[in-house]
């Protein structure tokens, strides 16, 4: 069977309905600058190796307009993600780490991005540092 390449991927049903879980999760609109109006994006926070783009849990998956997401510093190098050289299968991923550890970090990323309104913010550059102090405190 001929490998897809990462465009090809993207127009798979699979990710299609993870797209959907996605934004539906983040309320259709940015986590960085709240737009509701502008093309949305599914962006991967990292990719894990041999994994394909659906089966990476739902909270390394955050909603990003194509403005905020072509400011991330991998878009200027990196065109496209088939460029990224962690994407390759032989990437050993965000490190070494052991599965559960990216497990617990997804779900913990999952429940700040589903509870918005519990940690005081509305995009992540807020959400993620009052989500370290309410965590940090207990």
């Amino acid at each position: 069977m001929e490998k897809k390449g990462y465009a090809e991927k993207l127009k798979d049903p699979q990710w299609q309905k993870k797209r959907l879980e996605i934004l539906e999760r983040d309320g259709w609109k940015c986590m960085a600058c709240g737009s509701t109006e502008k093309t949305l994006h599914v962006h991967h926070i990292f990719y894990l190796p041999k994994m394909e783009p659906w089966e990476v849990p739902n909270g390394l998956l955050i909603t990003f307009c194509e403005s905020c997401h072509k400011q991330l510093p991998c878009y200027p190098e990196y065109k496209t993600c088939e460029d990224c050289p962690s994407y390759e299968d032989d990437c050993e991923g965000p490190g070494n780490h052991p599965k559960d550890i990216i497990g617990y970090i997804a779900s913990l990323l999952d429940y700040i991005w589903s509870h918005q309104e519990r940690f005081g913010g509305k995009d992540y550059s807020i959400l993620i540092p009052n989500a370290y102090y309410m965590i940090k405190d207990k």
